[in-house]
């Protein structure tokens, strides 16, 4: 399953990227293999598949792969026209696994995988933070603007925290 996951998430930026393909048609395809997946597997969405099966998974492969898989449907083009679309429930979940302070993954592959989130995350919540009037993210909907800026906080937070989560220790502090 994580080697599947792993492939889905290398295979949508190239499909979003295809020079050949009109640039609507490719993001729609990338996003019609992603949300295949959940359907595959008898989800109403991918995301609710991907959070509620395999983020919590005792499984580093599979946390790191449904990682990669979040990551890469954040970054394409069209991905927040299919985050509008799911349940609240599952817009807060995904929300909710990104800003928890607490979150800190065991290995260092897990880590940078979370920390790609969000980072994917981040960009969509500027973009959410600054809107043009094409674009109306989901983010928008779920949060007002007090929790959209709280949020973008937390995330900088993390950001400059890096994937390992924690503050650098001074060198002669720590040599001491």
């Amino acid at each position: 399953q994580a080697a599947i996951l792993t492939s889905i998430a290398l295979v949508l930026p190239k499909l979003e990227a295809n020079s050949h393909l009109d640039r609507d048609t490719s993001t729609t395809a990338a996003m019609k293999l992603y949300n295949a997946v959940g359907s595959d597997n008898e989800y109403n969405s991918t995301t609710q598949w991907l959070l509620d099966r395999f983020v919590s998974s005792p499984m580093v492969e599979l946390r790191i792969s449904s990682y990669a898989l979040l990551a890469a449907m954040l970054r394409l083009k069209k991905s927040s026209f299919g985050l509008s679309l799911l349940p609240r429930p599952v817009q807060q979940q995904l929300v909710e696994l990104v800003a928890d302070p607490t979150k800190r993954e065991a290995t260092l592959d897990a880590r940078l995988a979370y920390f790609d989130v969000v980072e994917s995350l981040h960009s969509h919540l500027v973009q959410a933070a600054t809107p043009s009037p094409s674009t109306t993210s989901w983010l928008t909907t779920l949060l007002n603007d007090a929790q959209l800026k709280k949020l973008l906080q937390q995330l900088e937070k993390k950001l400059s925290l890096g994937p390992h989560g924690q503050e650098a220790q001074r060198w002669d502090v720590a040599t001491e």
